[in-house]
């Protein structure tokens, strides 16, 4: 038996307030690179395949290993050389250095996304775009998904670093019908000199393996619901397909804004499912790992009057001292509608300290 490591797309596709107010809540959580010192990408540099603009690099660039110091020599002796790189092949174009910010380093990411680099591009001109994505080897039943996901890649500016997205959108659509255990490849091929533009073909090879049912399926809702039968709250029951989330979206999102409205901003749900590769089956078992209980340590509140301020802290109901309401504050943008702020716009930003199980929250309005 092999655990898989696909991610379950529909515990993303809670309501986009949701969303939000999680990876908000969360900042902070991701370790901070005291040093500066961070990997490098390549963000649009489509006539070398990664190891080889490396290898390039390392022969011009002495000491250069696979990190840079952000603002350092090292950095700028980088830029200067893809530079005539470029030169050479006869594109005579800028190169931009993007550094990490300190909202970024603290932000949660995605496991599958690139890991926080110092990020080299080429300006425009030229203007270097995706031309055509060609989809090969995908099960019929997701083709048609496959194609319209290519055709929004279509024509935007090619960025390598950007990839990541597409391929898990398509790894998804292959989950939604049960291929779990399916892998994406996405391979730019060389670009295209047309007009002033370079054009990037792009070939997405899938390979789908087989089909996945369930075998079993069980839920523990976690701590604020111990002993609780889940089994009537499951979307799917053994024999069924297995797919991305065969939970479904309500009892996903149920136990998240349960959990966010106790003060568990941090909580987990785990639900990966173990495969039997032999049999194509799939075990799952749902679990809440809700992390540390937080208060609300202070409330600021900007754009506002003075008793506008007291009509914002009303309608949230959240003071000081308070358990953290992770969704009230997500939900709070709703409530304006129908309250004396309406016509303001809404923006809020939870900062967590770990340590001490706080949260500051800002509450930023603008009139719309």
């Amino acid at each position: 038996m092999t655990k898989s490591t696909f991610r379950f797309s529909a515990f993303v596709l809670i309501a986009s307030t949701l969303s939000l107010v999680a990876a908000l809540a969360q900042a902070g959580s991701a370790a901070s690179h005291t040093s500066n010192r961070f990997p490098y990408l390549f963000n649009n540099f489509p006539w070398w395949t990664d190891a080889a603009l490396r290898i390039e690099l390392k022969k011009r660039v002495p000491g250069l290993g696979d990190e840079l110091k952000t603002g350092s020599p090292a950095e700028s002796r980088v830029r200067e050389v893809l530079t005539q790189l470029l030169k050479q092949k006869g594109i005579r174009a800028e190169v931009m250095t993007e550094e990490p910010s300190v909202n970024l380093l603290s932000a949660p990411r995605d496991a599958n996304a690139p890991p926080t680099s110092i990020l080299f591009s080429v300006l425009a001109p030229p203007h270097i775009l995706v031309q055509q994505v060609a989809i090969e080897n995908s099960p019929s039943e997701t083709l048609d998904q496959m194609n319209q996901i290519a055709s929004r890649l279509q024509g935007q500016p090619y960025s390598e670093t950007s990839l990541w997205m597409y391929k898990e959108e398509m790894k998804e659509a292959l989950q939604a019908k049960g291929y779990l255990a399916s892998a994406v490849a996405l391979r730019p091929e060389s670009p295209k000199q047309q007009q002033g533009q370079y054009l990037v073909p792009i070939t997405a090879t899938i390979t789908p393996g087989g089909k996945y049912y369930i075998a079993a399926i069980t839920a523990d809702g976690g701590p604020l619901l111990k002993g609780r039968d889940l089994s009537p709250y499951i979307g799917s029951k053994p024999g069924d397909l297995a797919t991305s989330n065969p939970f479904g979206i309500k009892l996903i999102g149920s136990l998240r804004s349960m959990y966010w409205s106790a003060g568990y901003p941090d909580v987990e749900i785990q639900a990966q499912p173990v495969l039997d590769t032999a049999r194509a089956l799939a075990s799952y078992h749902l679990t809440v790992v809700p992390g540390p209980l937080y208060r609300l340590r202070s409330l600021k509140v900007e754009g506002l009057s003075d008793t506008q301020q007291v009509q914002a802290r009303s309608l949230l109901g959240l003071k000081a001292g308070d358990i953290y309401n992770a969704y009230a504050v997500a939900m709070l943008d709703h409530k304006l509608s129908n309250s004396p702020l309406d016509g303001y716009d809404l923006t809020f930003s939870p900062i967590e300290d770990k340590r001490n199980h706080v949260v500051d929250l800002t509450l930023s309005f603008h009139k719309r």
